[in-house]
């Protein structure tokens, strides 16, 4: 599927939708969907699994629709507009210095007290939205409903219904984003977060302030979104010219005053109005059965698998079930394409005359090949399971799992993830460590990351112990993974001592909902 599916389905030509050009921003939390209706949405194909902060830099594709080219950027996943991770920095990058027309908003229909919170910073930023409320199948088998009539109202922006991994919804999500575009009046001025009688007087002050250093060049949603960014803390956002110590003492002066006259920070005072924001609108545009957070599936397996004493074992045992399994069933096909290699060079070697091109292509393609090939299902059948582990949401879990073990090695339980992935490559794995915040525990888990048994090892691996242990040849590989993983704990023992530790910090990290795995 690519973005001419479109232009089939509206009648629109390309000539004709490259007339009108709009930028288009997918903003939502991690797990949210966000990426699976990104690929769904343009044909594109970016990596998707169910645990966060798998989209770690933009990525952009083209479609068109009712006469428009759509430039569709896909964000990563974020949680605020702050700049607390690497994601959230380029996210907000992106949007103040980009500008796109619309901001698309992916909102977990299943989880939206958590969702809205970064709906309400997108509100403050002024630009026109759209709002996909997405999973809305999985929202309702829980048995809850969203008026999306009266939340459009409340949130300043169409809210569409849509299942990412089915395409529900995206035709009208399409129309809203053309509506939204071509609407003479992008978005309601009056819609806002209101905030408590001092700090809304702090923030028309410091606004009025930047109004003045860009001499009126900002309107009004961008002076204030600015001036509650700088009371929050984020001074990031300052460009490195000008001269804004006048700005920065009334910001300090302000956060003084408000803190000495309430008891707590600026930033809890603005996350309490916000979430005060969402709960209001909640309670009038969500039904939700009773006792529904209590019984729902993805609790009730948590029990089993997050068990205090169950979980260590039952995951080796899943990791020995993985490795057994690629030898059991995979010594079927592998014993059909070594039949079939031989079947083949042995049709052709009395076919060809004795020679340099007959021992090249008996002895050296067809033989190289086929000695390739034999262990393509033992390869597949591996990687079959580890996308299993990672599209039901277990894999997330398993950063938990091994947290409190990792942290004697020097390592944060978020490098499991990572280190997980070595096993397919190191190249991607040593990318994805990208998601620990701390820097030095990062570089730990980079430098360690190759210890672990990525894929192009796995074919000697495989060779060896199929020759001297063939009846233990999956047990064997199962001890090899386990050696590598260990002497990538001794290798995080000797670099924490020279590179030194960073203070250990809680291990907060969003456990996503048991999901089937799609094809796709």
């Amino acid at each position: 599927m690519d973005g001419s599916r479109h232009n089939s389905v509206n009648g629109d030509s390309p000539a004709e939708s490259s007339k009108r050009t709009m930028t288009v921003a997918l903003v939502g939390n991690p797990n949210s969907g966000k990426t699976t209706l990104f690929n769904r949405l343009t044909g594109a194909n970016e990596p998707v699994s169910n645990y966060p902060r798998v989209t770690l830099t933009p990525h952009r594709r083209e479609i068109h629709h009712r006469g428009w080219t759509l430039n569709v950027v896909d964000l990563p996943g974020i949680y605020s507009l702050t700049t607390q991770s690497p994601e959230e920095q380029a996210a907000r990058a992106f949007l103040r210095a980009q500008t796109p027309d619309v901001l698309l908003n992916i909102v977990d229909a299943g989880n939206l007290d958590r969702s809205l919170f970064l709906s309400t910073q997108l509100i403050e930023m002024g630009r026109p939205r759209v709002y996909a409320l997405n999973m809305i199948d999985e929202a309702r088998a829980k048995g809850i409903t969203v008026d999306t009539a009266a939340m459009s109202a409340m949130l300043g922006g169409p809210v569409v219904e849509t299942v990412a991994p089915s395409g529900q919804g995206f035709e009208i999500l399409l129309d809203a984003l053309v509506a939204a575009m071509e609407s003479a009046v992008p978005s309601p001025t009056d819609i806002k977060i209101v905030y408590d009688a001092h700090l809304e007087d702090a923030v028309k002050r410091v606004q009025s302030l930047i109004s003045q250093l860009h001499d009126d060049k900002l309107d009004e949603a961008q002076s204030r979104w600015l001036a509650i960014k700088l009371l929050e803390g984020d001074t990031e956002l300052l460009s490195e010219e000008g001269d804004h110590r006048h700005l920065m003492e009334l910001v300090r002066r302000e956060t003084y005053d408000l803190k000495r006259l309430h008891g707590e920070d600026v930033d809890t005072m603005l996350a309490t109005a916000r979430y005060g924001f969402i709960n209001g609108m909640l309670r009038e545009t969500r039904t939700m059965p009773e006792g529904s957070g209590q019984t729902d599936r993805t609790h009730r397996i948590d029990k089993l698998l997050l068990n205090r004493y169950l979980a260590l074992p039952m995951f080796l045992a899943m990791l020995w079930v993985m490795f057994e399994a690629t030898f059991s069933l995979g010594k079927y096909p592998t014993d059909w394409i070594d039949k079939g290699v031989k079947f083949i060079g042995a049709t052709l070697a009395p076919v060809i005359p004795p020679g340099l091109f007959h021992d090249v292509l008996i002895d050296g393609v067809i033989a190289g090949i086929g000695g390739t090939l034999v262990f393509l299902p033992n390869i597949a059948i591996l990687f079959f399971f580890l996308a299993l582990f990672g599209e039901t949401g277990y894999l997330a879990r398993t950063a938990f799992l091994v947290d409190r073990l990792m942290h004697p090695f020097g390592l944060h339980g978020k490098a499991f993830i990572p280190l997980v992935m070595g096993f397919d490559c190191n190249v991607p794995a040593i990318m994805a460590a990208r998601t620990i915040d701390s820097p030095k525990a990062r570089l730990i888990a980079i430098l360690v990351t190759p210890f672990t048994a990525c894929s192009a090892r796995l074919p000697v691996f495989i060779l060896f112990s199929g020759a001297f242990f063939s009846e233990f040849a999956g047990t064997v590989v199962f001890a090899m993974y386990i050696i590598s993983i260990m002497a990538a704990m001794g290798a995080a023992v000797l670099l924490g001592r020279l590179v030194g530790r960073d203070q250990q910090t809680a291990f907060a990290m969003e456990l996503p909902p048991y999901r089937m795995p799609t094809p796709a």
